[in-house]
Parts: C-alpha cells; structure tokens; sequence
C-alpha cells in the first residue's frame, strides 16, 4: 500500500472534522450534525431531568437511612431498593408505560426540538417526564444504596468518635463530617452512572417512542448509516472524556488534598 498523498478519503474527512463538518447521512443527506443537534436535545432534557431527581432521593434518602439505621422504614425503602434494582430496564419502562395509557395517558405527541427553545419544549413534553422518572428509578437504588454504604463507613472512624465524645450530636457529625468524607467514593460512582446512562436513556428512548440520542445511534445501526454512526461515536467518547475531566475538578473543590497531588 503506497500513500497517496492528501488526496484520500480519509485526509478529507479529517479536515472536515476539524472544521465541525461531519459529513452528511446516507439516508436523507442530512448534514449529521444537525441530526445529533436536534437528537441531543431530547436526550438531555431526558438525563438532565432523570439524573437531577435521583440525586435528590438518592442523597436525602442516604442521610435519612444513616439517621434512622434501625426503623422499620428504612428496612422496607431499603429491601424495596434492592428489588428494584434487579428489575430489568426494560421492563421498568413498559410497567410505567402501560400504567400510564390505562389511566389515560398520552405518551407520543410530537416533540419540537429545533430552534433555541427546543431543550426546554422537550422537557415539557408528558413522554419526557415519564421517560425521565423512568431514569431515575433506573440508578435510583445504586446511587442510594452506595451513598448510604460511604456513610456507613465513615461512622466507625476515629474523628468521628473523637467528635461524638467532645459532645457533637449524631446529626451534626453526620452533615459537617461525616458528609464531606464520603462525598468522594459517591462522585466516582456518580461519574460511571453518568458515563453509562446512555444504556439506559436508549432503552427509554425506544419505550417511549423518543427522537433522542440512544434513537438515532440504533436507527445508524441498523440502517446502516455509517457517517452517523461515526458522528455518534465521536460525540459519545467526548462526552465522556469532559465527564472525567469535570469529576478530577470536583475531587480538588471536594478534598483540597487532591489539588496538591
């Protein structure tokens, strides 16, 4: 194989790259990033609104269990955590779905996703709140049952004893130290659960019908639509390099100590 010079395929499609073009479909001719653009927009008003309210009930839920360790309601929320989260995503999504149609629902009205307000238009679409609860009962339990495991860990050690015997309360210790400690193990895992979020925001997407991200890479697939394809693959693997890079900020604003290694 000799080189041919600039004059390839692959040197034009690289220059392209750089200049933001990534070529065209080969099923509509539609320039790629406009269909990722207007794709993107479902798919993260999906995880944005998904991924927001498990962490509020992940990280109220996780205090709560730590306060509370021996009620009978931390026992039933935590064995109902546990059987939730062996419940296959798929089958979370068609329960919500069909208990929705048979109390009269509507899941498919078309969603408007160009222009500048086609983010917020999606997040008020009745099939982008569903899909989204349907998210976060998808990491609600992981997310909960590691924080609560941090926590749990940092009960036993010495400044927190050091801490109950100069006269601190429980609560107190638990939000100003014991908090912060186990702020770092649950950031790595929340950055993993984000990373793979995409698994599950295509399994949603499907359910529900949604013109989103996890869509469009299966409709590339199967097509096969190869300039998509590729696009797709291109934007995923930034996302998750800019998801590493944001959780190595957080660990320095979290724990000074990191800033020093």
């Amino acid at each position: 194989m000799e080189w041919q010079g600039r004059d390839n395929i692959y040197h034009h499609w690289l220059t392209q790259l750089l200049h933001g073009n990534l070529g065209t479909s080969t099923q509509d001719y539609e320039l790629v990033t406009t269909k990722i653009k207007e794709s993107a927009a479902v798919t993260i008003a999906l995880g944005t609104l998904g991924l927001t309210a498990a962490l509020l009930v992940s990280f109220f839920a996780g205090l709560y269990f730590t306060k509370n360790p021996v009620s009978t309601f931390t026992f039933l929320l935590r064995q109902f955590l546990f059987v939730l989260d062996s419940i296959p995503a798929f089958l979370i999504a068609l329960s919500l779905l069909g208990v929705f149609l048979l109390v009269g629902g509507s899941v498919y009205p078309s969603l408007e996703t160009d222009g500048n307000n086609g983010l917020w238009a999606s997040m008020a679409s009745p099939s982008i709140l569903l899909g989204s609860l349907c998210v976060s009962l998808l990491i609600i339990p992981h997310l909960t049952l590691q924080f609560h495991q941090s926590l749990v860990s940092q009960t036993s050690a010495l400044y927190q004893r050091t801490a109950l015997a100069k006269g601190l309360t429980f609560q107190k210790t638990l939000l100003k130290h014991l908090l912060p400690n186990a702020l770092l193990p649950s950031i790595t895992l929340l950055s993993e659960v984000i990373i793979g979020l995409m698994a599950g925001i295509l399994v949603v997407e499907i359910t529900f019908s949604l013109p989103g991200i996890g869509s469009l890479l299966t409709q590339s697939i199967l097509t096969p639509d190869y300039p998509v394809l590729v696009g797709l693959t291109l934007t995923l693997l930034t996302f998750r390099l800019v998801v590493v890079g944001l959780t190595e900020l957080v660990y320095g604003w979290v724990d000074p100590r990191m800033r020093n290694n």
